[in-house]
């Protein structure tokens, strides 16, 4: 295991010579290529970077990437573009874990002279049942190189993640709505992460072709213009911080050292006047007074990533971030299988309140309340918290009982998975499915859940 722990208390040692080295390093184009984060992750503990006459190990490397970007994006005062560089070194070389979700996400900013390989680069990457099932065809055209890889994915999770990365801002592809811009970086600098918003449900999805049509169940709401709130926090600094965060609260999103730290009060909802002050302050500054970094917390440096970004309220009084094309009138759904509500043709959301299952189940009896836990491969996993009587279970605490025919069922992770599941047995056949029965689309409906279909074209 390769893993470095970073205490944020040590002070970087570097000067303002080896800072700039640091970073012409990281911004070569050997680390932008598509096709290095195979060779990088398919290498093995012997390999060696060389540029020049100067060599390191891999192993070091993957140290020394972990230590800039944990470090010098709190600790020292960066550019953007340095800042950004050191992001992107991060993901191909730091990753210990590709899943579906997580390859493309890494594929999709690389760099490539024929966007197919945003596709077929990945698929020694992925896992064999996966790669298997996509041939590479150079003679099909890219958008529906990714459309295929698209309902290929569908097939074997189950699940509809990779909406994330069908936003319509900022498209280079003609491609239909559904169908992922793999050429596009993202609108926005930070995109929310998973919401839980759909349960341990899977998606129910079918391609009509030819008219390519991708017929899919979903919860829905629309975009209004009112200014209230609906969950008793009106107006109250907690749901607004909530919203600056786009949910990265450390109350819901747990590192292991603090599974028993499970405390509800946010130190970031305190800060957030000030800090909002000190970066309005910073930017009226004249050029050359201008003070970095805004804050040492990293999770005020939220803030900074709220741009390009609108604010939405729901017909039902939530409000959030959405892309920037979003529209007054613009439906938010929540997809069953899919992690994050969307802006119909337009892309994900952050809706503070809609996730967690609420947007299917109806909101969560009081104590309980969600969190995340990184398992053994870095992926979060949900879970359904009582700070009362300290119970943590995968059992949502609004569902009913199983039936006597299904029982929960242990499984590791494997990259084919979709990143949130529940893996349930059926007694009587042995069939084993990867969402819970009782939010299948059947279930939903006898239960009067409002479930709908929507074409996305």
């Amino acid at each position: 295991m390769w893993w470095l722990e970073w205490e944020w208390e040590e002070i970087l040692p570097y000067d303002e010579q080896t800072l700039p080295a640091i970073y012409a390093t990281a911004n070569l184009e050997w680390f932008g290529r598509l096709w290095i984060v195979q060779e990088i992750q398919l290498a093995n503990n012997r390999s060696v970077v060389q540029c020049g006459h100067d060599i390191m190990s891999l192993t070091d490397l993957r140290h020394a990437t972990h230590y800039l970007n944990q470090g010098f994006k709190y600790k020292c005062p960066l550019d953007t573009e340095d800042d950004d560089a050191i992001a992107r070194l991060t993901k191909p070389i730091m990753s210990r874990h590709f899943n579906i979700v997580s390859t493309q996400d890494v594929m999709g900013r690389q760099k490539c002279t024929n966007p197919c390989d945003k596709v077929y680069g990945a698929l020694g990457l992925l896992s064999p049942e996966v790669a298997n099932d996509i041939e590479p065809k150079y003679s099909l055209s890219v958008r529906e190189v990714f459309r295929d890889a698209k309902l290929t994915f569908i097939s074997h999770t189950e699940r509809l993640e990779l909406m994330r990365f069908c936003y319509q801002s900022g498209r280079q592809i003609d491609a239909l709505s559904w169908v992922p811009d793999w050429t596009a970086m993202p609108p926005a600098s930070r995109d929310p992460l998973r919401q839980f918003s759909a349960g341990f449900s899977r998606a129910n999805a079918a391609w009509i072709a030819p008219d390519n049509i991708l017929k899919v169940m979903r919860d829905v709401d629309s975009c209004t213009q009112e200014v209230f709130y609906p969950t008793g926090e009106v107006y109250t600094m907690d749901a607004f911080s909530n919203i600056i965060e786009l949910g990265h609260t450390r109350s819901k999103y747990l590192r292991e050292s603090e599974c028993y730290k499970l405390d509800t009060q946010n130190s970031f909802t305190a800060q957030v006047p000030s800090t909002l002050s000190k970066i309005n302050d910073n930017l009226c500054a004249p050029v050359g007074k201008r003070t970095e970094p805004f804050t040492d917390d990293p999770d005020l440096w939220c803030i900074v990533h709220c741009h390009n970004k609108a604010f939405i309220i729901t017909e039902d009084e939530y409000f959030g971030f959405a892309p920037p094309d979003a529209e007054p009138g613009s439906e938010v759904v929540a997809f069953l299988g899919c992690d994050q509500p969307a802006l119909i043709l337009i892309g994900i959301c952050y809706v503070y309140g809609y996730g967690d299952g609420i947007a299917l189940l109806g909101p969560l009896p009081k104590p309980w309340r969600v969190v995340a836990l990184l398992d053994s491969t870095d992926v979060y996993v949900f879970c359904f918290y009582n700070p009362e009587t300290n119970i943590m279970t995968l059992e949502d605490p609004k569902s009913p009982p199983l039936s006597d025919e299904w029982e929960r069922t242990d499984h590791e992770r494997q990259d084919k998975d979709p990143e949130t599941f529940d893996f349930f047995r059926n007694k009587n056949t042995g069939v084993v499915r990867n969402s819970d029965p009782r939010v299948l689309l059947d279930a939903l409906k006898a239960r009067g859940l409002p479930v709908t279909e929507i074409s996305l074209i």
